[in-house]
């Protein structure tokens, strides 16, 4: 990745740190996950399928690598992080994937 792109941005969301320790509420994890179904199903093929947490975004939702990335760069948009590097990108494989790996990095962001 280019160096520019690589600048740490404020997250969009962040944890209140109700608990004292700055991990996400229960409230704020399922606002930022519901957030993430929604942009998902929007850069599907069909825009008409609920979605889980096991739904496959290339075998269920019909990603193929340019949809992928356009739903990258709207996450990306709409949370004010930087999703994935290299290294990452293989792993995220369902909507789960893509909820815990945005959760944990809001979560890192805030400490």
């Amino acid at each position: 990745m280019q160096a520019a792109s690589m600048a740490r941005r404020q997250p969009a969301v962040t944890p209140s740190g109700a608990n004292g320790d700055m991990a996400m509420t229960d409230a704020e994890s399922d606002v930022v996950r519901e957030k993430v179904r929604v942009i998902l199903v929007q850069h599907s093929a069909d825009q008409t399928l609920s979605v889980t947490r096991d739904t496959a975004l290339v075998n269920d939702l019909g990603y193929h690598s340019l949809a992928m990335l356009e739903a990258i760069f709207a996450l990306e948009d709409e949370i004010g992080i930087e999703l994935i590097d290299d290294g990452t990108a293989s792993s995220i494989v369902t909507v789960g994937d893509v909820e815990d790996r945005i959760v944990a990095i809001l979560e890192e962001a805030a400490r």
